[in-house]
Formats: structure tokens, C-alpha cells, sequence
């Protein structure tokens, strides 16, 4: 399975990175427009997304990816450093299959990831 990570911090962009390409094949960008450009000719199973980013910021990116009729049905999970409510009813909004917030440790991130990607397997 391929995942589309999406951040512009490089350190942690190599760590969630490090995280998942054990389990799955991973393509990594530090620009939101980057990976909009990617996603519209390659598949992917999921995309893990940071929200506040300088070129385009992740609802952005998502709602850009809802608009293409493709590109719309991946699942889209948001990490992020915002917590408040307001920030997470916006992803719900934008049908987000998942909302985690940063710091994340890598079991937390599989569990979410697995559970996005394989939800009638539970622990």
C-alpha cells in the first residue's frame, strides 16, 4: 500500500517517514503543491497531511483533491499541532478519516493509519 506524507518540517517529515516505510511504500513532500501535483497522476492509499503549511495549507489540499472526482475518494488523515475544536470540526468537515495531533509516536500513527486502511481489522 502507498501513503502520500505531507509537512513542511524535514525533521519530521523524516521521521514519520522512518515510522511507515516498514509497512508500506511512502512519498514524502515538504510542499502541499508538490504533493497536489503528484496525487493528480499517481495513486495513493492514504493521505497524511500536516495543516498549516506556507503554500498551501492542508484543508486546501484536501478540498483541492475533493473537487477531482479520483483524486476525492483517497483517505485523508490530518496531523497537526492545532488541538482546538474549531480546527477539528473543519477536518471533519472536509470528511477526514482521521485527526491526530503532534507530537505522535510511531505506535499511535500505525494504529491510526492501520485503522484508516484496514478497518474491519481491529486489535
Amino acid at each position: 500500500m502507498v501513503i502520500t506524507l505531507v509537512d513542511d518540517d524535514p525533521l519530521l517529515l523524516r521521521l514519520l517517514t522512518v515510522y511507515l516505510e516498514e509497512e508500506y511504500v511512502v512519498h514524502a513532500f515538504i510542499s502541499a503543491v508538490e504533493a497536489l501535483a503528484y496525487l493528480r497522476i499517481n495513486p495513493t492509499d492514504l493521505v497524511v497531511s500536516d495543516i498549516n503549511m506556507p503554500d498551501m495549507d492542508g484543508f486546501s489540499l484536501r478540498r483541492c483533491l475533493a473537487e477531482e472526482s479520483e483524486a476525492g475518494l483517497m483517505p485523508f488523515l490530518f496531523l497537526t499541532g492545532d488541538q482546538d475544536e474549531l480546527t477539528r470540526s473543519q477536518a471533519n468537515e472536509l470528511g477526514a478519516d482521521d485527526f491526530l495531533v503532534k507530537p505522535i509516536c510511531k505506535d499511535s500513527l500505525l494504529d491510526a493509519v492501520n485503522q484508516v486502511l484496514n478497518p474491519t481489522k481491529s486489535k
